[in-house]
């Protein structure tokens, strides 16, 4: 599994990292071995296991954005061809740099190559790649992956903007943890509201974060 950012923790990161580590946590109950590829910040382990899953986090190198895209890229490309014969599917999130080492794995060493994007419309990973230099050739490997996931109508059509294969798409929405039966039950309402000091408030429920995006 290839991710821009993979935190030690659940708490840290968006719906990105959310998500990617939900996918991770369920493939290893599922049974199978689960390798995450990602950048490292803030000086975190560089091997470590979590939930089962071993996490690889390269160093950045340089100080400008670009040198930091390629140091990823390199590590990442490396680590797949020296590893070759110990995985048997590669998963990206974003179209960036993970689906870029992904395309690029692709065509070099013949894996196949899953990738799900994270945001759409306004703050669309598809605007930010066509402002990433070679946007030409990113969009020609992408083009050749063997699936793109999109998590919404929206994202299907971006993918298909960029010239994929409609076969080559599979929709599927981002999962939401259930709470249990008794979360809905008046009283447990009643008491999360006087533990918030408000008593008298209504209860409403918002799924995503609050952000711009």
């Amino acid at each position: 599994m290839l991710s821009s950012k993979f935190f030690a923790t659940s708490d840290m990161g968006g719906g990105l990292e959310r998500s990617a580590r939900r996918l991770m946590r369920q493939l290893h109950e599922a049974g199978h071995r689960v390798i995450v590829l990602t950048r490292n910040y803030d000086r975190l382990p560089r091997r470590e296991e979590i939930d089962g899953a071993i996490v690889e986090r390269f160093p950045l190198w340089g100080r400008s954005r670009v040198l930091v895209s390629l140091s990823y890229l390199a590590q990442g490309l490396w680590w797949l061809a020296r590893h070759r014969n110990e995985y048997d599917v590669i998963h990206c999130h974003q179209y960036n740099a993970p689906a870029t080492i992904g395309g690029l794995a692709k065509l070099l060493l013949g894996k196949p190559v899953v990738v799900k994007i994270s945001t759409t419309d306004e703050f669309s990973e598809r605007r930010e790649l066509a402002r990433l230099p070679l946007f030409s050739v990113r969009r020609w490997l992408l083009r050749r992956l063997d699936r793109l996931v999109a998590v919404s109508r929206l994202a299907r059509e971006e993918f298909a903007d960029l010239g994929i294969a409609p076969e080559r798409i599979v929709q599927i929405p981002n999962g939401v943890p259930i709470p249990p039966e008794r979360a809905f039950e008046p009283r447990t309402r009643q008491l999360a509201r006087e533990r918030l000091g408000y008593p008298w408030a209504q209860v409403v429920v918002y799924v995503g974060r609050l952000s711009a995006e």
